[in-house]
């Protein structure tokens, strides 16, 4: 099952990456695109200074940003 990149957030030195899937997200598919991304930031260098990369899944307190972020929440528990 393939993922995809659900938002991205850039606040200080903190860069959260969130991914999602059908079926829900786990501890593998977060520590494969963590050191994919990893690598892949380390190679490009985009941001200026030190950051801390966080990779994680939506979760319940997700943020709905982007009208299809509004619409996949329909029937779903957020907060």
């Amino acid at each position: 099952m393939a993922s995809h990149l659900y938002d991205v957030e850039h606040a200080g030195s903190l860069l959260r990456i969130l991914v999602d899937r059908p079926g829900g997200v786990d501890l593998d598919l977060l520590a494969q695109v963590t050191r994919e991304l990893s690598s892949a930031l380390d190679a490009a260098d985009p941001l200026p200074g030190r950051y801390t990369l966080e990779v994680s899944s939506p979760g319940l307190e997700r943020p709905l940003r982007r009208p299809e972020h509004f619409d996949a929440a329909i029937g779903a528990t957020i907060r």
